[in-house]
Formats: C-alpha cells, structure tokens, sequence
C-alpha cells in the first residue's frame, strides 16, 4: 500500500512551537507500519512548502507498508523551478522496480 499527499504535518512546527501533534503523526504512521520512501534516501527532510516568507517545512510525503518499500529505489523531491507557476507545494517523486531490494537503512 502506498500513502502520498499533502499531510500539513512538519517536524519542525513541534520543535519550534511545542508538541501540536506534529511528531505524534510520524509516530503514529509509523507505528501503523507505514516507511518513508524519502528517509529511505536522505537522512532529513527536505523543503516541499515555498510559501513567501515560510520556513522550510517539508509538508508532502510518501509512505508505504513493508512489502511496498522493497520496491523503492528512489525519491526525490521535485526542485521547485519545475512547478513554481502551479503551486506553493512540490511534489515527490519515487521510482520503484520490478524486484525487491535488499535493505540496510528503513
């Protein structure tokens, strides 16, 4: 199973601000057995929110059970030049195979 989308969740906002649930929805997706497919790649999150002004929270991921995660062999997110006229948002984008992977790092 594969979960993706604009969460509005930040680590950052709890660090920031105190706990407002933030990390408690990280917790909670993963507890429920849901990967990261971008901290299978990068060690911290990653700007997806350009808001003038705003911080540079990452907002949108990708997540998916056990049996999906082997499959990822890639994310990334999309440099925001790309898509800056449509949106204040950027999107991530994953390449998954055909054949599972053997993982050191979830």
């Amino acid at each position: 199973m594969i979960v993706g989308g604009d969460f509005n969740y930040s680590r950052l906002l709890d660090d920031l601000y105190g706990e407002r649930g933030n990390h408690e929805f990280f917790d909670r997706i993963r507890d429920e057995g849901f990967m990261s497919f971008h901290r299978l790649f990068h060690e911290t999150d990653e700007q997806t929110f350009f808001k003038k002004g705003g911080m540079e929270h990452q907002l949108d991921y990708l997540y998916g059970d056990t049996p999906v995660v082997a499959h990822v062999e890639s994310c990334e997110v999309v440099p925001y030049a790309q898509i800056e006229e449509l949106s204040d948002h950027t999107p991530l984008f994953a390449d998954l195979g055909s054949e599972p992977l053997q993982r050191t790092k979830t």
